[in-house]
C-alpha cells in the first residue's frame, strides 16, 4: 500500500473541492466522486482521515533492544506504531519507527520519544566512564555489556510508563490499533533479538537502576513549544 498519509492527502484535497471553495458544481461532483473511488480502492475508513502518522529515523538500519520503549510510548501517547526501512535525508536506508494515531498523539509520542532516547544516551556515555565498563577488554563483550544496559533502562522507562499511562490514552491506543488493522498492511514478523549474554546480566540491573532514577515526568510535563496552528 501507498503511503497513508499521502492516500489521506488526495482524499482531503478532493474533499475541499467544493462550490464553497470556488469549483463548479460539476467540479465538485467529480471531487467528490473521485475521493469515494480513493477509499473504495484502498478499503479505507472515512474515520482513518482523523488518523495521522509520524515518522521518526532511528539512525541505524537494525533494530535495538531500546527499542522496547516505543512500544510503552505508543500506549502511553494513545497511539500504535510500526517499524519500517526507509530512505533518509542523506539518502541511506535507516529504521523509522512510525506513530500512528489521533491528533495529537502522535506528536506527542515524537516529544516523549526524543525525551527518553536523549535520557538513553546521556546514561550511556556515563556507563562507559565507569570502572565495570572499562574493564571489559574485548570489543564483543562491551558492545553486550551496553546491550544489557540499554535493555535494563528501555525495561524501567517501559514499566513506568505503563505503569502512569492514562485509561483514556489506553483506550485511544486501542482504536488506533483497530484502526491500522484495518489499513490491511502486510508486516513481516522480524526475528527476536539475539538474547543478553548471561555472563554480564548483572549489567542489565544497573541500567534498571539507570532508568528509574531518571525522572521522566519532568521533562514530560515540561511545557513544550507550541506546534503550528495551536493557540489559535
Amino acid at each position: 500500500m501507498k503511503n497513508i498519509d499521502e492516500i489521506k492527502r488526495k482524499i482531503r484535497n478532493l474533499k475541499n473541492m467544493t462550490v464553497e471553495n470556488g469549483c463548479t458544481q460539476d467540479e465538485a461532483i467529480a471531487a467528490a466522486n473521485k475521493a469515494r473511488e480513493f477509499i473504495k480502492n484502498y478499503d479505507l475508513d472515512e474515520r482513518i482521515l482523523d488518523f495521522e502518522e509520524n515518522h521518526i529515523d532511528l539512525g541505524r538500519s537494525r533494530r535495538d533492544v531500546a527499542d522496547k520503549m516505543c512500544c510503552a510510548i505508543a500506549v502511553y501517547c494513545g497511539c500504535d506504531l510500526w517499524l519500517r526501512t526507509d530512505r533518509n535525508s542523506s539518502d541511506k536506508w535507516t529504521l523509522h519507527v512510525v506513530y500512528f494515531g489521533k491528533e495529537p498523539a502522535p506528536v506527542l509520542a515524537e516529544y516523549v520519544h526524543d525525551i527518553c532516547f536523549r535520557a538513553l544516551q546521556k546514561a550511556v556515555q556515563e556507563e562507559k566512564e565507569t570502572a565495570r565498563y572499562k574493564r571489559r577488554r574485548k570489543p564483543r563483550t562491551r558492545r553486550q555489556h551496553i546491550k544489557a544496559f540499554k535493555l535494563g533502562f528501555a525495561l524501567a522507562i517501559s514499566s513506568r510508563l505503563a505503569l502512569t499511562a492514562d485509561a483514556e490514552n489506553m483506550a485511544a491506543a486501542r482504536i488506533s490499533q483497530e484502526e491500522v488493522a484495518k489499513l490491511n498492511m502486510n508486516f513481516r514478523k522480524r526475528k527476536a533479538l539475539a538474547k543478553v549474554d548471561q555472563r554480564i546480566s548483572g549489567v542489565q540491573y544497573q541500567g534498571y537502576q539507570a532508568g528509574h532514577k531518571f525522572d521522566i515526568h519532568e521533562g514530560v510535563t515540561t511545557p513544550r513549544p507550541k506546534m503550528i496552528g495551536e493557540g489559535l
